[in-house]
């Protein structure tokens, strides 16, 4: 799947949210943010997830995504 088709599928909903590691990771891949775009679908993930109870996985994902955003702001 490209960026831009990544960046369409954003969902806007926690229910719609997987609940483990491996179909976040199918929804949107933990890798290095190089551009706007991933950084804008990253922080839509991020803004999704904050403030929730989260599982496991979920929050696991959460806390490597927001090392990742960190990392590209920097």
């Amino acid at each position: 799947m490209s960026q831009e088709q990544r960046h369409n599928t954003t969902l806007m909903h926690y229910e719609d949210i997987p609940r483990t590691y491996a179909q976040l990771l199918a929804m949107h891949p933990l890798r290095p943010i190089h551009n706007d775009a991933e950084l804008e679908h990253a922080t839509e993930m991020i803004d999704i997830l904050a403030g929730r109870d989260l599982n496991a996985d979920q929050a696991d994902y959460l806390d490597v995504l927001s090392t990742l955003v960190e990392a590209y702001e920097r």
